[in-house]
């Protein structure tokens, strides 16, 4: 998420803070991560599920995994026939994209009157 939106949601620290108590009141096993950017940069903020996936949702999961992989494959694809002229510079974001999630975020919180 841009590092501004970081700001408004309380800082990198904050909402580390956050994810590790939601973590925890799920009992996850987990890790989180974060890079914050400076002004006009990005922040990346996220959480690592390492539970076991059970049996019946096994296949669903590693479906989702071959979705994501061939979205940033068609992703690459697309920037690199961008780059050598043969497609148009720039696509939409696809949808579960961590720019679009963002914003989807984003859109619930303002809805809320969250932000600040």
């Amino acid at each position: 998420m841009p590092s501004e939106t970081a700001a408004q949601l309380g800082g990198l620290d904050l909402i580390r803070a956050a994810l590790h108590k939601a973590a925890r009141e799920l009992d996850w096993k987990f890790g989180t991560y974060g890079a914050g950017g400076g002004q006009g940069l990005t922040t990346l903020i996220g959480i690592h599920d390492k539970r076991e996936i059970p049996e019946p949702y096994a296949k669903v999961v590693e479906e989702h995994r071959q979705r994501q992989m061939r979205a940033a494959v068609d992703r690459m694809s697309a920037r690199y026939s961008a780059l050598d002229g043969s497609a148009p510079a720039s696509s939409p974001p696809l949808r579960g994209t961590p720019v679009v999630q963002t914003k989807e975020f984003l859109a619930a919180v303002a809805d809320h009157g969250l932000l600040a």
